[in-house]
């Protein structure tokens, strides 16, 4: 047996299950985008300014606040030597750099605001910024 070989096998295997999952929550964020193409805003609405900014408060604080959650639950996932951790790290930094895509949605439907693809675009530089990255789950291997 080639313990280094099988290691290898186990980080390429979590990576690529992570990659996977990466990739459909990027699609996913086209998904709202194309959404917003396809169906019609109500005629009646009016701008709203307060509520488009706070949005984008929101989703820019979402996406910043993802990037300390992350090293946070990364370094719990070193600390612990648990690749599971790291994977629970990676999803849940991705679900908060969604949060944009969905607030870019409400305002969309919300507001009359011209600039509501903003957030679609926070929220995809948020995923393309959280990679998956081999090191860290290399970092996290218990080697006992």
């Amino acid at each position: 047996m080639n313990p280094q070989g099988d290691l290898q096998t186990s980080i390429e295997a979590r990576l690529n299950t992570m990659r996977i999952i990466w990739i459909a929550l990027i699609l996913s964020v086209g998904i709202y985008y194309m959404i917003t193409f396809f169906v019609q805003r109500s005629p009646d609405l009016a701008p709203n300014p307060t509520l488009s900014l706070a949005l984008a408060v929101a989703a820019v604080s979402a996406i910043a606040i993802s990037f300390f959650i992350k090293a946070k639950l990364l370094g719990k996932a070193v600390e612990q030597q648990n690749t599971g951790m790291v994977q629970q790290a990676y999803i849940t930094t991705w679900a908060m750099t969604e949060v944009p895509a969905l607030l870019g949605v409400l305002d969309f439907f919300l507001t009359s605001d011209r600039y509501y693809h903003l957030f679609f675009a926070f929220a995809a530089l948020g995923l393309l910024l959280h990679t998956p990255r081999r090191d860290h789950i290399a970092g996290a291997i218990s080697l006992t």
